[in-house]
């Protein structure tokens, strides 16, 4: 999980230094200088950076985590059952010791 910060955080200032990019993020007039729309894509940048972090975190443990546990268990589940159906030693399934005595004909 720490690459989803780190990288971007690296990564986003120096793409903010094209004029396209920080121009894409800068929302003020045109009297700006280069300076401030640079330090304007970078502090945007960022914050997006830590708000999609914090968001995709919150979700992740909230709805993903036990989603996730909840299928190991079901999957877990479908194995013992199907192994426990094929078990040659599975007592409910072997009809060798009944508790009811044989019986035996005699003619």
């Amino acid at each position: 999980f720490p690459n989803i910060v780190a990288l971007p955080i690296l990564i986003f200032p120096t793409l903010c230094e094209f004029p396209v990019v920080y121009n894409a993020f800068y929302e003020g007039g045109n009297e700006s200088t280069d300076g401030e729309k640079y330090k304007s894509c970078v502090d945007e940048s960022n914050a997006m950076i830590f708000v999609y972090f914090f968001a995709w975190n919150l979700l992740y443990w909230i709805i993903g985590y036990p989603s996730l546990v909840e299928a190991g268990k079901k999957k877990r589940q479908m194995k013992n059952d199907s192994l426990s159906a094929t078990d040659p030693h599975n007592h409910s399934l072997d009809n060798t010791f009944n508790d009811e005595e044989p019986q035996v004909k005699t003619a």
